[in-house]
């Protein structure tokens, strides 16, 4: 798999994450709930992951210049 597909699974990944916690919200799951906490901090890896892997696509295009 490439750089481009593994960066749009991930972004599947993330919007997959950020749907299933908004339905918790939606149903009045508190955030202190462990299950909606769980979702929160993968949410946040997940974020974090994407954004490390643009950084390094971006810096790697900056080399081939």
């Amino acid at each position: 798999m490439d750089d481009q597909e593994n960066l749009k699974q991930l972004k599947k990944r993330i919007e997959a994450t950020r749907s299933q916690l908004h339905v918790a919200f939606q149903n009045k799951r508190a955030f202190s709930d462990p299950d909606v906490y769980r979702l929160s901090l993968h949410l946040d890896d997940l974020i974090v992951e994407y954004q490390i892997r643009i950084r390094s696509a971006y810096s790697q295009m900056k080399t081939l210049r």
